[in-house]
């Protein structure tokens, strides 16, 4: 879809067909994320990769990291609160230092 002479994000409609087993990717020009999800026992267990201007980092399958950034040890930490066949929900924390 094209609006104001830009290439916009077209969702597609809500469907449980499939699943969330899956390669996820974002790019913008300031970081690249990929995201690789599969459902073990279950529950669904993450791994992202973020790569910015000098930080870079791969989480291990529990969405867990530890990286550096400036000079300065960082931890990431992401976790799902909620799934459910169209829904995921979580969260993730950065901290610095």
């Amino acid at each position: 879809m094209t609006l104001y002479g830009r290439t916009t994000v077209q969702a597609p409609d809500r469907s449980d067909a499939g699943d969330w087993a899956g390669t996820w990717f974002y790019v913008n020009r300031q970081r690249k994320m990929a995201l690789w999800m599969r459902i073990e026992e279950g529950s669904p267990k993450f791994k992202l990769r973020v790569q910015d201007k000098g930080n870079n980092l791969t989480t291990d399958g529990d969405g867990q990291a530890s990286y550096e950034a400036g000079g300065k040890p960082g931890k990431f930490s992401m976790t799902v609160d909620q799934r459910d066949d169209t829904t995921i929900s979580g969260s993730w924390v950065w901290t610095l230092g």
